[in-house]
């Protein structure tokens, strides 16, 4: 039995390159960027058009692959829009309707049975739609990525300085109360985003078979981890010549003192209250 399988978990945990090796190294279907700008035709025909193979790519832009190349694996958040509101993430019991979660499954599942094999996202809203998933995919599987917190919120200042985020503007998944958290001053909004987001998908994971739900830390990541992983899943190495990656997960502060003392102090304040 092939299923589709979800890669979840807050921003900035490794998602992507986790995401990359699966799907350059294992013969498991993926959104590409090919497939990802024609989300809108019918899903088994853009894979039989496009293929699914090794892309041998491991660079992204805080997630988007776009700019290198067609076939590499595209988080194409625009084919779940094509039926979840495009204005929040997390998706409760009954927001979607019957008919339209049967339209989903037909069309995800179409793929899996037409290559028999399975089919892997990267679209971190997801863990905030475990609910919803759980409807159209009552099958599917879930590794959960995690990272210490503290490098966390490190990466996403860093991002949001990048991409020239305000303070005031929220920047990627949405948990059920980011408009509430998005008032509080920056650092705390990080940490509490991360906080919630974990807190959604652990609470939904009890909707979830045991097995079919894995942790994994990004602390850990190296190609025996993922070859583990991909055991659990019955996945086969591909045969095209692929490039193998190169795995950097060490945790090191980027930030001048002042700033990082602020993550730890943030970090420090909560995870105190929590006792």
């Amino acid at each position: 039995m092939y299923y589709p399988v979800f890669i979840i978990g807050a921003p900035r945990t490794g998602s992507t390159i986790l995401y990359q090796i699966m799907t350059n190294l294992y013969d498991i279907l993926y959104i590409n960027n090919d497939i990802c700008v024609q989300h809108r035709n019918n899903l088994l025909d853009n894979f039989k058009k496009f293929g699914s193979k090794a892309h041998n790519n491991y660079f992204s832009n805080y997630g988007n692959t776009m700019k290198y190349g067609e076939k590499s694996p595209s988080e194409c958040g625009a084919f779940w829009y094509r039926w979840l509101p495009l204005e929040k993430h997390f998706i409760d019991f009954n927001e979607i309707n019957i008919e339209t979660i049967r339209e989903i499954r037909k069309e995800v599942i179409s793929v899996i049975e037409y290559f028999n094999k399975n089919f892997i996202f990267k679209n971190l809203p997801s863990g905030q739609r475990i609910r919803f998933l759980t409807q159209c995919f009552p099958e599917a599987k879930y590794i959960f990525i995690k990272r210490d917190i503290q490098y966390i919120i490190q990466d996403i200042i860093l991002c949001r300085k990048k991409l020239n985020i305000s303070d005031k503007e929220w920047w990627s998944v949405k948990p059920k109360n980011f408009e509430e958290l998005n008032k509080l001053p920056l650092y705390e909004k990080i940490y509490q985003q991360v906080i919630n987001i974990e807190k959604q998908i652990y609470e939904d994971s009890k909707l979830i078979l045991k097995n079919n739900f894995f942790i994994v830390k990004y602390e850990e990541l190296s190609i025996n981890m993922i070859e583990d992983l991909a055991n659990k899943f019955n996945l086969i190495k591909r045969n095209e010549i692929i490039m193998a990656p190169l795995i950097f997960n060490d945790n090191k502060q980027i930030l001048n003192n002042e700033e990082f003392q602020r993550i730890k102090d943030v970090v420090n304040y909560y995870e105190q209250r929590k006792i």
